[in-house]
């Protein structure tokens, strides 16, 4: 059996750590997308197509892992029914269709596969949503789909059942998706039509299904990640002073330095290259890609950090850093406090609630935050800028702004 993983999308909701694909966010050395692969692999799918944009990013970033792939490019964002279709020279039978960021895939296809032998047509995951107008639904007899209603109005969604983006589809669906106009929601269309004249089925689950659709959505993924791949292990070359204290599980990366007084509390991934100086204090879950360097005195709690990070004496909660970015002396980014109110961010000009009651900041590649710098909770700074000293941030910052 074959599987097409869709991964040319914009990612224009990621802001600002959207200048790759989003699921090319690493998280224990590896990116997003190598946890969906691998998935597949260990299902036994080999034979994987991967449908990528112009830019060529995944194929770039993919293929020392898995040099047995196969990619083909959609040339524009024409929705995910196009970009299917440009796979369709490499399809020879049943064959799979996921998003890239469905690491968790390996939990569902086993199943997915049996029922596609009793009963030989398509086979839809489902689960279970709170909020059916923001997903494409499902009218349902029984187990049976009906028709899927895109994004429905409250009140007349037709059962509390969403896609979740892993797709097991005949040979013959091709010839369906070809008779409906490209459109963005085609692929939804085009199951539509299959499931007016044939069978069409829905495996339902009840564990929680979880979306890359926001950068705060990275903190489901670190967790699934650091719960089904997460061993502990100290590389060669790695330094430890006797001082420091380590009270939890860690993987440190080849070269890691780790000096006096440090504190590790919790789970944390350190890698290859990277450096703790003198009193930093680790809290919670945290992943740091290679070469990042904090500065003593640092705290930082249940935080994502890129590549090449360097931050100094600086104080950081519930964030998510890009690659390059540098902080100075004394920066806060959030607060380490809960909020009784919801914490709302600005993303394509929309008011989006964020679903922790814990979250800080997220800042894009490459920006510079100077001396006693504070960036209030929900902020979002984009890739490049630079802010001056002293300056209190309470809002959003486009790519490549200067705040002085």
């Amino acid at each position: 059996m074959q599987a097409v993983i869709l991964a040319a999308g914009e990612s224009s909701r990621f802001w600002p750590i959207n200048e790759k694909h989003k699921s090319l966010f690493n998280i224990l050395g590896r990116p997003i997308l190598w946890y969906t692969i691998f998935g597949l692999l260990k299902s036994g799918i080999k034979d994987i197509i991967v449908v990528q944009n112009p830019t060529r990013s995944i194929e770039k970033e993919l293929k020392n892992f898995f040099p047995f792939l196969k990619f083909v490019i959609q040339e524009k964002p024409l929705g995910t029914g196009d970009a299917l279709l440009k796979a369709e020279k490499f399809l020879k039978g049943p064959f799979f269709v996921l998003n890239a960021e469905r690491i968790d895939n390996f939990l569902f296809l086993p199943r997915m596969k049996e029922e596609f032998k009793k009963k030989k047509t398509m086979i839809l995951l489902g689960s279970l949503t709170e909020r059916p107008w923001d997903f494409g639904v499902f009218k349902l007899k029984g187990n049976r789909v009906l028709d899927i209603i895109e994004k429905p109005k409250k009140g007349k969604e037709p059962s509390r059942w969403q896609t979740t983006g892993l797709y097991l589809f005949p040979f013959d669906f091709i010839f369906y998706l070809k008779k409906v106009p490209c459109h963005p929601y085609s692929l939804i269309q085009a199951i539509s039509l299959y499931a007016k004249e044939k069978k069409v089925f829905l495996l339902k689950t009840l564990k929680k299904i979880f979306f890359l659709k926001y950068p705060w959505d990275l903190f489901f993924y670190r967790d699934f990640i650091f719960d089904h791949f997460f061993k502990e292990k100290i590389s060669e070359n790695v330094f430890i002073s006797k001082k420091a204290k380590i009270k939890g599980r860690v993987i440190f990366g080849k070269n890691v330095r780790v000096l006096d007084n440090v504190i590790i509390k919790g789970i944390c991934y350190l890698g290859d290259n990277s450096f703790l100086d003198q009193n930093v204090i680790l809290e919670g879950k945290n992943n740091f890609e290679e070469r990042n360097f904090l500065g003593r005195k640092s705290k930082v709690f249940y935080s994502l950090f890129g590549k090449n990070c360097k931050i100094n004496q600086s104080f950081i909660f519930y964030s998510i850093l890009g690659e390059g970015c540098q902080l100075e002396e004394g920066v806060f980014l959030g607060e380490k406090k809960s909020f009784k109110k919801s914490i709302f961010a600005v993303i394509k000009e929309r008011k989006e609630k964020i679903p922790f009651k814990k979250f800080g900041v997220v800042l894009g590649n490459n920006t510079l935050l100077s001396n006693n710098v504070f960036v209030s909770n929900g902020c979002f700074i984009g890739s490049k800028v630079t802010i001056s000293p002293f300056r209190k941030v309470k809002n959003n910052l486009f790519d490549n702004s200067f705040l002085f």
